[in-house]
C-alpha cells in the first residue's frame, strides 16, 4: 500500500513539472518571458515634407455658355466655326433683320408723331386753349409709343448674337437659311481664362480636413501625358454629399490656362494635392497616431535606444491640418519615432518592435 502511494506521489510531481514547462511565457524554472508587441512605427517629419497624393481629374470650363436666338427668324449668317477664338463683343451669328428693322422704323415714326402732338398740347394748355385731359391723353400716347420703340429697338439688337467674353467656340448649332424659334441654340463657347479640375476625394481625407483653412490647400494640375509644367491651382468648392456609387466627394480647383497649350474642357489630368499646410513649423504625424482623453492629445513615443524598444506616452499640442496628417506644434520634434496604429492597446513602458508587413 505504501509503495502505491509513493508511486502516485511521484507521478503528481512529474505532471506538475511538465505542466509548468508547457505554460506560455514560462519555463521549467518558473521565469516569465516578456511579450514584445509588434506595432507600426512612424518617424516624424517636418511639416514641409508632408506627402503629396495625386488624384485623377477632369478638366471643365469655369464659364461655359450656350448662346441662343432670343427671337424667331431666318438665320442670315453664321460667322464663326468650331475651335475659333473670339473676343468679347464679336458677332457670332445673326438673323435676317429686315422685319425687325422695319418694325423699328415704324415705331420710331410713331414716337416722333406722339412727341410732336404732346409738345403742341403743352403749348395749347399754356394758352388755355385745350382742357387738361387732352394733354393727359397726349402724354399717355407718348409713353405707349416710347415703350413700343424701345421694344422694337431691343428686338433688332437681339437678331444678332455677340460673344459675351473672350473665349473659344466649342460647338456651332445654327446653319445659314435655317428657320429658328426663340430659344434655339446657336453657338456654345467657353472662356479659357479660367478652367477647373475636379477630383474625387475619399472620405478619410474629408474627415481630417479643416474647413477654415481650405483656401490654403496647395494643389497642382498636371496635364495628361506630362505636357507642360505643373499648373498652380486654387481651391474653389467641395461637395459635402458623397457620390452614391464611389462614396467619394467631389473637390474642385481653379487654374489659369497656360500660354502655348490648348487646355480644353473634357481633357484628363492629375491633381497633386499636398495633404498638409505650411503654416505649422513642427513635425507632422498621421491622424491615427494621435490619442485623445477629453481635450488632451497624446502620442506614444518609441525609445529605439532601449533593448527591447519601449513606448512612453507624451502629451502634445496639435494644429489644424488637411487630410490624413496633423502638425504637432508642441511636445514632439522631427525625427522622433511614434506608434502609428493600434495605440488604444498600448501602456506605459510596454516593449514593442517594428511590425513587418507580410509578403503579399
Amino acid at each position: 500500500m505504501n509503495a502505491a502511494r509513493c508511486l502516485s506521489f511521484q507521478f503528481l510531481i512529474i505532471g506538475s513539472i511538465l505542466l509548468a514547462a508547457c505554460r506560455p511565457g514560462g519555463d521549467a524554472s518558473g521565469e516569465v518571458t516578456e511579450v514584445i508587441r509588434p506595432v507600426l512605427y512612424h518617424e516624424t517629419r517636418a511639416s514641409g515634407e508632408v506627402p503629396v497624393r495625386s488624384f485623377p481629374a477632369r478638366i471643365s470650363a469655369t464659364d461655359l455658355r450656350e448662346l441662343t436666338f432670343p427671337r424667331p427668324g431666318i438665320v442670315e449668317a453664321v460667322l464663326v466655326e468650331e475651335s475659333d477664338r473670339v473676343v468679347a463683343g464679336q458677332i457670332l451669328a445673326r438673323l435676317d433683320d429686315r422685319d425687325y428693322s422695319g418694325a423699328l422704323d415704324a415705331a420710331r415714326a410713331r414716337l416722333e408723331n406722339t412727341e410732336q402732338a404732346l409738345q403742341r398740347a403743352q403749348r395749347l394748355l399754356a394758352e388755355d386753349a385745350i382742357a387738361r385731359n387732352v394733354l393727359e391723353q397726349r402724354e399717355a400716347a407718348e409713353k405707349v409709343a416710347r415703350a413700343e420703340f424701345e421694344a422694337a429697338e431691343k428686338a433688332l439688337a437681339e437678331a444678332t448674337i455677340e460673344a459675351p467674353f473672350d473665349g473659344v467656340v466649342s460647338r456651332v448649332f445654327a446653319r445659314e437659311s435655317q428657320a429658328v424659334a426663340a430659344g434655339t441654340p446657336a453657338v456654345r463657347m467657353f472662356s479659357m481664362a479660367q478652367l477647373e479640375a475636379t477630383i474625387a476625394v475619399p472620405g478619410a481625407i474629408i474627415l481630417g480636413a479643416d474647413g477654415a483653412r481650405r483656401a490654403e490647400l496647395k494643389a497642382q494640375v498636371r496635364l495628361e501625358g506630362g505636357l507642360g509644367p505643373p499648373i498652380e491651382a486654387q481651391f474653389k468648392s467641395a461637395e459635402l454629399e458623397a457620390d452614391a456609387g464611389s462614396q467619394s466627394y467631389a473637390v474642385t480647383f481653379g487654374f489659369e490656362s497656360p500660354e502655348g497649350l490648348n487646355v480644353l474642357p473634357g481633357m484628363n489630368a492629375e491633381v497633386a494635392l499636398a495633404l498638409g499646410t505650411g503654416a505649422a513649423t513642427g513635425p507632422v504625424v498621421p491622424l491615427r497616431a494621435i490619442g485623445a482623453e477629453g481635450d488632451v492629445r497624446f502620442v506614444w513615443v518609441v525609445d529605439p535606444s532601449a533593448a527591447p524598444h519601449r513606448v512612453a506616452r507624451r502629451t502634445v499640442e496639435v494644429g489644424p491640418a488637411v487630410g490624413e496628417w496633423l502638425p504637432v506644434v508642441a511636445g514632439l520634434t522631427a525625427g522622433e519615432v511614434v506608434v502609428a496604429a493600434g495605440i488604444s492597446s498600448l501602456s506605459e513602458g510596454l516593449a514593442v518592435r517594428p511590425w513587418d508587413r507580410p509578403n503579399q
